[in-house]
């Protein structure tokens, strides 16, 4: 059951990969290198803010649901309310931020599209995932994952096969159209069925506290990932950015196992995590160090297949096979803070991992802005490399004070209770 479980999503972020490869060559080939740099850039700070949505709903509801803290369905409607009033704000930041920081070679009003579209259809491809994953729907699961990708490669692939060619401001219409198709799908989801009435309309404070630390330490885990392409974007031109977007998408397909490992066992990883950090490392070792070699492997898998890159695409993008080498060890680096974040997050650590993210998105964005003016792109590579290094030791400094903390605190409030037994 496992095995078939994590194959189902390790096929579901497979065929997901695949599509966004696809749309990846498709759009490149058709957008060249500078306004694919824009492209990139502008999906970039769409995904940062989409991990806003409903400040970390969709993981609230995985938690919830898994510990059997609340009913399927009261927490599905609860989560999808908190969505829904946060994606106003989310948009006009978003879009305005889009206006100020990405180079204006194609149209700003294309842009704005664009990001409206990715943050409503990333919002809405989370809840979903989510959504089936906390019922153990792992074929579910799968499809949601990879469903939104598919459709906008077959809409590609018919636009090329029609007209040859399109633009980019064709392509923002489509990635708007197909974001509201996908939220109004969630809203439809949300509606069918009777609530039981056991959990109220919105989160308290509580939960909104939690909710925010998860969405803190997505869109933090966002920054890491994306910053850097649009601080190239900004600082060396939308050229250089979309080789590096290349060259980094490399790195992101092939840690895909790790990943798919992760989503898998996240609802029995919460359940565990009650029992505390040390006791969910103790039971998960074995798959701990089975993750960090199987990283090792991808980190030189990476170094191998970089030259594939400009032979699927053309040969503009041959420095991205200089680049990629550079970025080998990411899968490996990456997988060692994916490994301590999880344990952290479903051992009642989330506030912890949150105010880390945190730390890490402002540590990448100065570092990165100070590298680049240094060394150029290979900057962004050290302050990638520096990044997840610096947050692996401070989260796990982190959870070893506060666990001794709480250690001691027993022992003193103890201390007073064995002294009145213990005298005459």
């Amino acid at each position: 059951m496992l095995g078939n479980s994590y194959l189902a999503i390790l096929i579901g972020l497979g065929v997901r990969s695949a599509s966004l490869a696809a749309l990846v060559v498709i759009l490149a080939r058709t957008f060249g290198v500078g306004a694919y740099g824009a492209f990139a850039a502008a999906v970039s700070l769409a995904t940062f803010f989409s991990t806003f949505s409903g400040f970390g709903a969709a993981s609230l509801h995985l938690r919830d649901v898994s510990r059997d803290s609340h009913s399927y369905r009261d927490s599905l409607r609860r989560s999808v309310v908190q969505i829904c009033w946060s994606l106003p704000g989310l948009i006009i930041v978003a879009a305005g931020l889009s206006w100020l920081l990405i180079p204006h070679v194609v149209s700003p009003i294309s842009i704005s599209l664009l990001v409206v579209g990715e943050i409503l259809a990333a919002s809405a491809a989370e809840m979903f995932m989510r959504t089936c994953q906390a019922r153990s729907r792992f074929g579910a699961m799968a499809v949601a994952i990879c469903v939104v990708p598919i459709v906008r490669v077959a809409i590609a692939a018919v636009l090329l096969a029609e007209i040859g060619v399109f633009t980019f401001d064709t392509w923002s219409w489509i990635s708007f159209a197909t974001g509201v198709a996908a939220m109004t799908t969630l809203l439809l989801l949300s509606l069918t069925g009777r609530s039981s009435g056991g959990a109220a309309v919105t989160a308290g404070w509580s939960d909104r506290l939690s909710g925010l630390s998860f969405a803190l330490s997505s869109a933090s885990s966002r920054v890491h990932g994306d910053a850097d392409k649009v601080i190239l974007a900004r600082m060396t031109g939308t050229a250089i950015a979309g080789e590096y977007a290349i060259a980094y998408r490399l790195t992101d397909v092939l840690t895909l196992p790790i990943v798919a490992g992760v989503e898998r066992l996240l609802p029995s990883l919460f359940r565990k995590g009650e029992g505390g950090f040390l006791y969910a490392v103790r039971t998960s070792l074995p798959r701990i160090c089975l993750a960090l070699i199987a990283g090792l492997i991808l980190s030189a898998a990476v170094y191998l297949i970089a030259p594939v890159l400009p032979l699927l695409l053309t040969r503009a993008y041959e420095p991205s096979v200089h680049v990629a080498r550079i970025l080998a060890l990411v899968p490996f680096s990456m997988t060692l803070w994916i490994v301590v974040r999880t344990l952290a997050a479903t051992s009642n650590h989330e506030h912890a991992m949150g105010m880390t993210e945190l730390g890490g998105a402002a540590f990448n964005i100065v570092a990165g802005v100070a590298a680049v003016a240094l060394w150029g792109w290979v900057g962004a590579v050290y302050a990638t490399y520096a990044t997840h290094v610096v947050m692996t030791l401070t989260l796990l400094l982190w959870i070893w004070l506060s666990e001794r903390g709480q250690a001691a605190r027993k022992c003193l409030a103890a201390a007073p209770g064995e002294g009145t037994r213990g005298s005459p």
